[in-house]
């Protein structure tokens, strides 16, 4: 009796161990292809990919940065320094996102982005 009692505190104690433990996300490895301009990819610990792709944008916005998280349906635009996250809409071909506020839109080099009831603001791929 006294080793049932033993046995059920330890696995107790090792459950509750367990479910306190954080996990944070831990950059595992990075890849960048240099044979000619490429989006930079980064892999994430657990599996999440990031593609980063810089736009050089018409209109005096100038240059936008925005991250691709394609395993999580995620696009995160950096205008102006500020991050605005978007969520992935279905398109027929190309990419398509946007936040209500925000909306990009692309195919290849080539992306619109869209910014409230403006037009859209024409944008070509720097690093792609």
């Amino acid at each position: 009796m006294k080793r049932f009692a033993i046995l059920t505190f330890s696995v107790a104690a090792l459950i509750l161990s367990a479910c306190s433990i954080q996990q944070q996300p831990v950059i595992q490895e990075a890849t960048t292809t240099q044979t000619a301009p490429q989006k930079t990819k980064l892999r994430i610990k657990g599996h999440t990919e990031v593609s980063i792709v810089m736009y050089q944008c018409e209109q005096d916005i100038g240059q936008i940065e925005v991250r691709f998280f394609p395993h999580h349906g995620v696009a995160v635009l950096v205008l102006e320094e500020v991050t605005h996250e978007m969520q992935e809409q279905r398109a027929a071909s190309g990419f398509w996102y946007s936040n209500g506020k925000y909306t990009i839109r692309g195919k290849g080099t080539d992306a619109w982005l869209e910014i409230g009831r403006r037009a859209p603001i024409d944008c070509q791929a720097e690093n792609y």
